[in-house]
Protein backbone atom coordinates (compact mmCIF):
# COMPACT_ATOMS: atom_id res chain seq x y z
CA UNK A 1 0.00 0.00 0.00
CA UNK A 2 1.39 3.42 -0.96
CA UNK A 3 0.89 6.44 1.28
CA UNK A 4 0.85 9.90 -0.22
CA UNK A 5 2.83 12.43 1.82
CA UNK A 6 1.17 15.81 2.23
CA UNK A 7 3.28 18.82 1.29
CA UNK A 8 3.44 21.51 3.95
CA UNK A 9 4.53 24.97 2.84
CA UNK A 10 4.03 28.69 3.32
CA UNK A 11 3.40 30.48 0.03
CA UNK A 12 4.90 33.97 0.14
CA UNK A 13 3.61 35.99 -2.83
CA UNK A 14 4.57 39.50 -3.92
CA UNK A 15 3.39 41.73 -6.75
CA UNK A 16 5.56 44.71 -7.69
CA UNK A 17 3.44 47.39 -9.33
CA UNK A 18 4.99 49.91 -11.67
CA UNK A 19 3.31 53.29 -11.89
CA UNK A 20 1.02 53.49 -14.87
CA UNK A 21 0.60 56.66 -16.94
CA UNK A 22 -3.14 56.37 -16.43
CA UNK A 23 -3.90 54.66 -13.09
CA UNK A 24 -7.10 52.70 -12.51
CA UNK A 25 -9.63 54.98 -10.82
CA UNK A 26 -12.63 53.56 -8.99
CA UNK A 27 -16.18 54.94 -9.23
CA UNK A 28 -15.47 56.93 -6.06
CA UNK A 29 -12.58 58.64 -7.87
CA UNK A 30 -9.86 56.96 -5.80
CA UNK A 31 -6.80 55.43 -7.42
CA UNK A 32 -6.55 51.76 -6.56
CA UNK A 33 -4.62 48.68 -7.54
CA UNK A 34 -5.67 46.59 -10.53
CA UNK A 35 -3.80 43.58 -9.20
CA UNK A 36 -4.66 40.97 -6.57
CA UNK A 37 -3.25 37.81 -5.03
CA UNK A 38 -5.84 35.00 -4.94
CA UNK A 39 -5.50 31.66 -3.20
CA UNK A 40 -7.72 28.84 -2.00
CA UNK A 41 -5.35 28.22 0.95
CA UNK A 42 -5.84 29.81 4.40
CA UNK A 43 -4.55 33.40 4.44
CA UNK A 44 -1.97 34.31 7.07
CA UNK A 45 -1.45 37.91 5.91
CA UNK A 46 -2.34 40.26 3.04
CA UNK A 47 -0.81 43.73 2.79
CA UNK A 48 -1.21 46.41 0.14
CA UNK A 49 1.35 49.22 0.07
CA UNK A 50 0.07 51.69 -2.52
CA UNK A 51 2.90 54.17 -1.84
CA UNK A 52 5.61 51.51 -2.23
CA UNK A 53 3.79 49.81 -5.10
CA UNK A 54 3.65 46.32 -3.57
CA UNK A 55 1.12 43.70 -2.59
CA UNK A 56 2.42 41.03 -0.20
CA UNK A 57 0.50 37.92 0.90
CA UNK A 58 1.29 34.72 2.78
CA UNK A 59 -0.90 31.60 2.57
CA UNK A 60 -0.43 28.31 4.45
CA UNK A 61 -0.59 24.95 2.70
CA UNK A 62 -1.40 22.11 5.12
CA UNK A 63 -0.44 24.18 8.17
CA UNK A 64 2.66 25.85 6.71
CA UNK A 65 6.28 24.84 6.47
CA UNK A 66 9.10 25.65 4.06
CA UNK A 67 8.63 29.02 2.36
CA UNK A 68 7.91 29.04 -1.37
CA UNK A 69 8.31 32.55 -2.82
CA UNK A 70 6.39 33.75 -5.87
CA UNK A 71 6.97 37.19 -7.34
CA UNK A 72 5.70 39.05 -10.40
CA UNK A 73 5.50 42.57 -11.82
CA UNK A 74 2.23 44.13 -12.99
CA UNK A 75 0.27 40.88 -12.99
CA UNK A 76 -2.12 38.93 -10.76
CA UNK A 77 -1.07 35.81 -8.85
CA UNK A 78 -3.65 33.04 -8.65
CA UNK A 79 -2.88 29.56 -7.32
CA UNK A 80 -6.10 27.77 -8.29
Amino acid sequence: MHHRAEMCASLSMKILKQRLKRPFVSMAGLEKSRYVVKSEFPKESYETDEDGGEIRAVYKLNGGGEVVELSTSNSNIEDS
